[in-house]
């Protein structure tokens, strides 16, 4: 039995990013937002968002980084880490892993 004193709460995630990140998963529409790694690099990051993704009571961002390949991003954090999201207007098309005959 854990007892309520071990059990952290859940970070707090502004539902408006996650609703954002969501329907630009399912619109296939490109990204583009400031991210502080926990390292404290900040880069600008341009990505096109694959899954929004709950594991360990955390969020996560799993997306393909246009400039620097596949990565996810960690949304349950303190805001600065995912800030000025931004939707780009161009959309993208998924690769299915088929190639046309």
């Amino acid at each position: 039995m854990i007892s309520a004193a071990r059990r952290r709460a859940a970070p707090a995630v502004d539902p408006t990013v996650l609703t954002t990140l969501a329907s630009a998963c399912r619109d296939h529409e490109r990204l583009r937002f400031d991210y502080r790694s926990h390292d404290g690099t900040s880069t600008i990051r341009s990505v096109e968002p694959h899954r929004l993704v709950s594991w360990g009571r955390k969020w996560y961002l799993v997306a393909w980084d246009i400039e620097r390949g596949d990565a996810d991003f960690t949304v349950s954090e303190p805001p600065e880490l995912l800030a000025r999201l931004q939707v780009l207007a161009d959309r993208y098309r998924r690769a299915c892993g088929t190639t046309a005959a």
